[in-house]
């Protein structure tokens, strides 16, 4: 019998790509769809479309009871905004639909966290272990909300309803909206690397999230946290660079001092906010923070608790970048 499977963020990058292995590895897949666009995304990737708002998801018990886990994958990925937008995407209504997915006899709830929930101080960021203190930095909310809205999660396993967390650094792969922002930087020429890029920096390949996010439905542990990452090290510079080629463009020579970009992030946020001005600042000191320091993981945990093994090596994965964009 096959199994069953609820999905948030099904029409995003990681969701979608969740799916599709979701549906290769045999099981059946319902996806929450907020509009008729992201309906149609998810059909196109092989699942049920399930019409309804993460922020509201009392009317959706009907359709997740019966499955054997909720994939949780949506969530407010940016830098900018509302501390209370950031707080209800990231932690209230992952725990509203947690409730729902409880009350619905679910017995598993895979929630997709982030490695940055440990990113305290500015300065190299190693993991240590899975019961790390968790960032309470207030111009961090993207990482801060991640943080609250993981261990608030952590609290209601139980026996009968089992939460994992799964813990990704910076996610790649084909169809990351983070490289058509990196083209328009290097094509208007306003991207430098901070330091040099000259540190060591984990990272984790699209399929290989998906791999442990799978895993941990099959056989996790409830109430743990797993980081995952690509097995093999690489420092920032060589990352970027090696996306920056596979999209055929000039590595650009620039760089900046972190402590220059960190002030000159904190400087763009006080205007933003003085002035009220629209949009997003052009950097934040959340995202010089999460690309300019040092910063370190394994996939060890995942490895001895489930017999994680990657699904995707990096070259495999800048080969499948470099056919993407030769289309």
């Amino acid at each position: 019998m096959k199994k069953r499977a609820f999905v948030t963020g099904g029409s995003g990058f990681l969701g979608s790509r969740l799916i599709e292995l979701l549906i290769e590895k045999n099981w059946q897949v319902r996806a929450l769809a907020r509009s008729p666009e992201a309906a149609e995304k998810v059909t196109q990737r092989g699942a049920e479309p399930v019409m309804g708002d993460i922020s509201n998801p009392s009317g959706l018990l009907e359709k997740i009871a019966g499955v054997d886990a909720v994939f949780h994958s949506a969530a407010q990925l940016s830098f900018w905004g509302p501390w209370a937008s950031f707080e209800n995407s990231n932690k209230t209504s992952a725990l509203r639909l947690a409730e729902v997915a409880r009350q619905a006899g679910v017995p598993r709830f895979i929630h997709v966290s982030a490695a940055s929930v440990i990113m305290k101080e500015i300065g190299p960021t190693a993991e240590k272990s899975d019961q790390e203190q968790l960032t309470e930095k207030s111009w961090m909310p993207y990482s801060r909300s991640k943080a609250l809205g993981e261990k608030a999660l952590l609290e209601l396993n139980s026996s009968e309803f089992q939460v994992i967390a799964i813990r990704p650094p910076f996610i790649w792969g084909p169809g990351d909206s983070f490289d058509r922002e990196l083209k328009a930087q290097i094509e208007s020429r306003h991207f430098p690397f901070i330091s040099g890029g000259q540190y060591p920096y984990s990272v984790c390949h699209i399929d290989n999230v998906c791999e442990a996010l799978i895993l941990a439905a099959e056989k996790g542990k409830g109430g743990k946290a797993y980081f995952v990452c690509d097995p093999e090290k690489t420092t920032a510079r060589d990352f970027l660079s090696a996306r920056i080629q596979a999209m055929g463009l000039p590595v650009p020579s620039q760089s900046i001092p972190f402590g220059v970009a960190f002030s000159f992030a904190a400087c763009l946020e006080y205007s933003w906010k003085l002035l009220r001005l629209k949009g997003d600042p052009p950097i934040t000191r959340e995202m010089v923070r999460l690309m300019g320091c040092p910063f370190e993981i394994s996939s060890g945990e995942l490895e001895k608790d489930l017999g994680f093994k990657p699904r995707i090596t990096r070259a495999q994965g800048f080969e499948s970048l470099r056919r993407f964009y030769s289309v």
